[in-house]
């Protein structure tokens, strides 16, 4: 069952909390569009410069690296939550580089799914 997170007070949309593709298969149907902010995968001991002093960029487990075929598996399974002639938009340009993977490594998904971007 779905629980929503926040409830607009006019009911015109609703905010859920939790694992995005989970949370999607509960829905008994695809989406239109899907707005990924995807993880970056860069929590792995790195470190910045912020304001003059150096800092940890590690944000938590959920951004962990993973081998590049786990990373490819999981925007798979994201992007395959959108119906077939559905659009994918980003804040970021990480979907940028993502889809430029899918398409550079498996050729066949690429020209098979390109009507659907």
């Amino acid at each position: 069952m779905i629980e929503s997170y926040f409830k607009s007070p006019n009911r015109d949309f609703t905010l859920l909390h939790g694992d995005s593709c989970k949370l999607l298969r509960e829905f008994d149907f695809k989406f239109n569009c899907i707005f990924a902010d995807p993880p970056y995968f860069l929590s792995n001991g790195g470190i910045s410069v912020q304001n003059g002093q150096i800092v940890c960029v590690d944000k938590g487990e959920w951004d962990k690296g993973m081998t590049p075929q786990k990373v490819m598996e999981f925007n798979m399974e994201w992007i395959g939550l959108c119906r077939e002639n559905g659009y994918l938009t980003h804040y970021v340009a990480v979907l940028q580089r993502v889809l430029l993977q899918i398409y550079w490594d498996d050729t066949f998904w690429a020209l098979t799914k390109k009507k659907s971007f």
